[in-house]
């Protein structure tokens, strides 16, 4: 019996090792790989073109796994630093990477400003707030930022930061997600499935194995994911609207996850300024619009008898006075949006046409200057 529990043991350790050695990974999904301490990045160095309503799209990442140029970690001297932690909407796929609001903002700030300006962007699909909190504080903070933008749709992010909602949002990525919950009043870092989490992250042979065991059992993975879904939603009382638009419903219809929710975000996000104070980093939240949000039209051809009553502007109320209190510059992108409604509308595949990149970029360039981060050539 000893002498087969060593060979087992070596036969797992020289596995483990091969592995290493190989540098085997495995990828949630095709473009998607596992990350140890975010959950999940895009694949370092892939680039793939598609046409997208009949136009090319090139998509390019970079060494590190993002939708972004390449990056030196030491910044170059007389040089300031933004890093952007967000989601699908800073990911932007949908466009090509000069198009994309960040790129646009460091070239206007270079070219309006008398400072040297670099953005770096480290937004992934599908993260909700607490991930951007972890890729800031253990990514962003060795790029040594003068800004820190956030980026938050509130569609999906209260629902990505709520652990009792895991398997609910509709995402298949929630078991390798992390996750704030309050405990004693204070935000403390969990996950779904610590243990597996565990094993992942320090065991990379532990996730090829279970990678290759779930794909196996694709289809059978796939029902039960939306049996789950079915369960849930019932269980919880998130029937008919789901969890995603009963963030846009008022306080005293909202049902208890989804207010708990809600106070976790808040929670993450009071969090991620007092930790940019500290290290003298200024903080700019921005409020991604639903697109059915923008615009009276639209919201009344998608809300219109939604039971419960939804609200157009609930997450920007909501979110504008915590930002008040904080004394947060934030960007709120509804009223630009509905400036320019013509053109930013309609979105790619719910995410920014490049018009809807031209005028986030215009609209956090305008704040900037704004709080006197910019100063403008004369």
């Amino acid at each position: 019996m000893l002498l087969v529990l060593v060979s087992l043991i070596l036969g797992i350790g020289l596995f483990e090792i091969s592995v290493r050695i190989l540098k085997v990974h495995h990828n949630i999904n095709p473009f998607w790989r596992y990350h140890p301490i975010i959950g999940w990045s895009q694949v370092p160095n892939l680039r793939y073109e598609y046409l997208l309503n009949g136009e090319k799209v090139r998509v390019v990442f970079n060494s590190k796994g993002f939708h972004d140029v390449e990056h030196s970690l030491e910044k170059p001297l007389g040089t300031r630093r933004i890093v952007l932690v967000g989601d699908s909407f800073s990911e932007a796929l949908q466009v090509n990477l000069e198009e994309t609001f960040f790129r646009r903002l460091e070239k206007k700030l270079n070219q309006r400003g008398t400072d040297k300006w670099e953005v770096i962007n480290l937004g992934v699909g599908d993260f909700g707030t607490t991930q951007e909190w972890v890729a800031m504080t253990q990514l962003g903070l060795k790029y040594s930022p003068d800004v820190v933008i956030c980026q938050i749709f509130p569609l999906n992010d209260i629902c990505n930061n709520t652990i009792e909602l895991c398997d609910l949002c509709k995402s298949y990525n929630d078991h390798y997600r992390p996750y704030f919950v309050i405990s004693n009043g204070e935000l403390r870092l969990t996950s779904a499935q610590p243990l597996r989490n565990l094993l992942r992250r320090y065991f990379a042979a532990y996730g090829v194995v279970e990678h290759a065991i779930l794909k196996g059992k694709g289809r059978k993975l796939e029902t039960d994911f939306e049996r789950r879904y079915t369960e849930g939603i019932q269980k919880m009382g998130l029937a008919p609207l789901g969890p995603s638009l009963y963030t846009y419903v008022p306080d005293q219809e909202q049902p208890e996850v989804v207010a708990k929710g809600w106070r976790v975000t808040e929670k993450i996000l009071e969090k991620m300024n007092s930790w940019c104070k500290e290290r003298n980093i200024q903080f700019i939240p921005v409020v991604i619009p639903f697109e059915a949000c923008v615009g009276a039209k639209n919201w009344r051809s998608f809300a219109s008898g939604s039971s419960p009553p939804m609200i157009q502007d609930y997450p920007e109320k909501r979110l504008g006075r915590l930002f008040d209190r904080l004394g947060l510059p934030a960007v709120l992108l509804k009223e630009p949006f509905e400036r320019n409604i013509d053109l930013v509308l309609p979105y790619v595949g719910g995410h920014f046409n490049a018009e809807g990149h031209r005028v986030t970029a215009e609209a956090i360039y305008s704040k900037m200057v704004e709080i006197g981060l910019v100063t403008t050539k004369t």
